[in-house]
């Protein structure tokens, strides 16, 4: 029984990638909740930035207007 439970102490229950493990090495689990809810504001504000720096890459294109029927014309 002693045996089995230092093998599960020596074991590490999460994985995570080196780097992200380097970052969070001595975070306890309430400050690595509060970072992963920051990182997940910082995602969403990277891809709403991302998606205006390309629409603002793009060519703008001109409105078209189409004519409009005499009746309507009319109404104006």
């Amino acid at each position: 029984m002693w045996k089995v439970l230092m093998a599960m102490k020596t074991r590490a229950r999460v994985t995570l990638e080196p780097e992200l493990e380097q970052v969070v090495a001595l975070y306890t689990a309430g400050q690595r909740v509060e970072l992963a809810w920051k990182f997940e504001r910082w995602a969403r504000q990277l891809r709403v930035s991302a998606f205006i720096l390309r629409r603002a890459r793009e060519p703008m294109k001109h409105a078209v207007l189409k004519a409009l029927p005499p009746r309507r014309l009319a109404l104006n």
